[in-house]
């Protein structure tokens, strides 16, 4: 996380021109995102960093709450930034196992969520071919298990037209 943030502080030095405090704000988050995909896209599959690149955090589709919105941009950087995104690539994960969600109710449908939907609070701990375990601040674990994509399912990515 400390990456994301010395990437947070350099987009902000180099935003300039005329633009209020919000939209500063937008293009810190933007440009910090943007930069962690350029320097990640050797070790995860380019359309991982193509998609995500798409996902702005004052944009959030139209179910997400913004601050879980924001939550999920958040875990995206620390999951691409980590080990774990190598990982997941090598064990077989595809991008909606990690990034999909139902395509009408993003939100209230988390039994279509993909695995970086439901880290929320918890950090990711290890990973498998078939499971990721969860870790929450208070110390409890979760077993998330793949399953197979469904009817539905979209990319987060995806659902900036609907």
């Amino acid at each position: 996380m400390g990456r994301y943030l010395d990437l947070a502080r350099d987009a902000k030095k180099a935003i300039s021109g005329n633009c209020d405090q919000s939209d500063k704000s937008d293009q810190r988050g933007v440009r910090s995102l943007m930069s962690l995909m350029s320097q990640s896209a050797e070790t995860i599959p380019e359309a991982w960093v193509d998609g995500v690149a798409q996902l702005h955090p004052a944009r959030p589709p139209a179910d997400v709450p913004p601050g879980r919105w924001r939550r999920l941009l958040a875990d995206i950087v620390r999951f691409i930034d980590s080990d774990f995104a190598a990982s997941a690539t090598a064990l077989g994960w595809d991008p909606i196992d990690l990034f999909g969600c139902d395509a009408e109710r993003p939100y209230a449908r988390l039994d279509q969520a993909g695995l970086l939907w439901m880290l929320g609070a918890g950090r990711l701990v290890a990973l498998t071919a078939n499971t990721a375990t969860i870790e929450f601040p208070t110390g409890s674990r979760q077993i998330w298990r793949r399953r197979s994509s469904g009817p539905g399912r979209v990319l987060a990515w995806q659902l900036a037209g609907r």
